[in-house]
């Protein structure tokens, strides 16, 4: 047990953060959370605020329920397999409730540094109070749970300064009643790309899906009529870790055909000129969950088309196959977030001294999705103090925060120390840290 005097930082009250919080009191230590939102459930919670990452107030959640909830606390019997994003924020809410976490909650409170101290044996938590007040708090573990929806990222797109329509990333995407009567270009294939385009094809003139490369559309329900992310067990876990072993090559292989077979059963009928096929690997890119983009893409009210080339007029885009797609108002990017970590010294940084291989992936795949700490997450530098939650994608992402957080409170806690130091940088920045960390 740790000692009630021993002080642990939790940064973000997210999913993540909040049962972070409750698994760091079970062990005994003093736990001060912050957020700089007057809410928890950070995305989950609807706002207007084009600044932050949000749900809309139609958003179906991607993961069922049985996959979604926390280790020991279900989704109630009446809450649908695919729970609704209020439905998610108020299970967010109970939990807090439930486990008496609000007392640890500050609010409205935005961390702005974190160093160690002078003697190198402490944290110092610089942070700017509602009343807007600078201080700084004293702890003795620091847990960053802010998740990677931090910086949104717009690629370069020859001649975008030409273009005469709107250009919004899918951060600030709050209302598709604000695109009524529009030709609007989504740009990227992606979960946010194809719940965008849905909404969209209700009321916009015309959809456009703009990608360069394929993926796997799944439905919420398979065709045997349960939940698609039930098929994924433990057991077929193990499997695919033991032959990942054996050829990487193949397991890669096998696990798309699967996905592929899956998608199929669903939807027979493919129009390649969708270009969905061949799609990435699901080890370097999830499948979608969608349970309408085949149809709209089946009737016309969304259109997908190549990536965009150049922006040759004010309304007219050139695509990679050099057609020309005229009349457009707005380009919507749904392409990914970049994880900053700006708060804590360059030193420290998880993605500051990365590989050659994270560098030339592109932002928004798996690769660069993948900060490099020990385990995907503790700070190499610090394992017993300094842990993150968040940059390392996690499959089942409430269950898999809650048992990650548990292991998080065993080391810190002193039950299960980290392994020395030698092993800890054989691990997270040798050739074991590149292979393991792509299959997810």
């Amino acid at each position: 047990m740790a000692s009630k005097s021993r002080r642990v930082a939790v940064v973000g009250l997210g999913a993540y953060g909040i049962v972070t919080v409750k698994n760091m009191l079970e062990v005994g230590f003093d736990v001060v959370a912050y957020d700089r939102n007057e809410y928890i459930g950070g995305l989950w919670t609807v706002t207007t605020d084009p600044g932050k990452t949000s749900v809309l107030p139609t958003t179906i959640s991607n993961q069922s329920k049985q996959r979604k909830s926390f280790t020991d606390f279900p989704f109630p019997d009446d809450v649908p397999d695919y729970p609704t994003g209020a439905q998610v924020q108020k299970y967010l809410e109970d939990y807090a409730d439930h486990f008496q976490l609000r007392p640890t909650f500050q609010l409205g409170t935005t961390v702005t540094a974190i160093n160690r101290s002078e003697k190198g044996e402490k944290w110092i938590v610089s942070i700017n109070g509602p009343d807007s007040n600078a201080t700084e708090e004293e702890f003795d573990k620091v847990i960053i749970t802010n998740g990677t929806f931090h910086a949104p990222v717009v690629p370069e797109v020859p001649g975008i300064d030409k273009f005469g329509g709107e250009i919004i990333h899918s951060q600030s995407f709050k209302d598709p009643n604000d695109f009524k009567g529009k030709n609007v270009v989504v740009v990227g294939l992606s979960n946010s790309a194809a719940d965008t385009a849905v909404e969209l094809s209700k009321v916009a003139a015309n959809v456009y899906i703009s990608h360069r490369s394929g993926a796997c559309i799944l439905p919420r329900i398979n065709a045997k009529g349960k939940p698609s992310d039930h098929t994924e067990t433990i057991a077929l876990n193990r499997l695919v870790g033991y032959l990942k072993a054996i050829s990487p090559r193949l397991t890669r292989f096998l696990y798309t055909r699967a996905i592929e077979k899956s998608m199929y059963a669903t939807y027979p009928i493919i129009d390649p000129s969708w270009n969905l096929l061949p799609a990435p690997p699901p080890t370097h890119n999830i499948p979608i969950i969608n349970d309408h983009v085949v149809s709209h893409l089946t009737d016309k009210s969304i259109h997908s088309v190549p990536g965009i080339a150049s922006i040759s007029s004010p309304h007219t885009l050139t695509l990679s196959d050099d057609t020309n797609l005229p009349n457009i108002d707005a380009l919507i990017f749904c392409t990914g977030y970049r994880a900053t970590f700006s708060i804590l010294p360059p030193s420290l940084d998880p993605t500051a001294h990365s590989t050659p291989e994270y560098d030339a992936a592109p932002f928004g795949t798996s690769v660069r999705r993948h900060a490099r700490l020990y385990q995907g997450i503790f700070s190499p530098a610090h394992p017993d103090s300094l842990a993150f939650i968040g940059p390392y994608i996690i499959i089942s992402a409430f269950t898999g925060a809650d048992v990650v957080s548990q292991a998080i409170a065993q080391v810190f806690s002193g039950a299960y120390p980290p392994p020395p130091q030698p092993e800890i940088e054989r691990c997270g920045f040798g050739e074991k840290w590149r292979s393991g960390a792509l299959v997810e």
